[in-house]
């Protein structure tokens, strides 16, 4: 990409933001603090690809019945 300095750093900035959001969100997640969809509300993600991120990852999921039903 062509950026120049400053769209670089927003773009970093961006990025570094969105990614502790999600780092978060798993982390409650992880604890049980929150659920599968809310994590996704507080990551800016859809559920569907942070069940594809976390997959990737190797995060257990504790999906329940109503939260596959959504998926559908």
């Amino acid at each position: 990409e062509n950026l120049d300095r400053s769209a670089l750093i927003k773009k970093v900035l961006i990025e570094g933001i969105q990614q502790e959001r999600f780092n978060f969100a798993i982390k409650k997640y992880l604890l049980q603090e929150i659920s599968l969809e809310r994590a996704a509300e507080i990551a800016k993600i859809s559920l569907h690809e942070l069940i594809a991120k976390i997959t990737q990852l190797g995060i257990p999921s504790n999906l329940t019945i109503e939260d596959f039903k959504k998926l559908i």
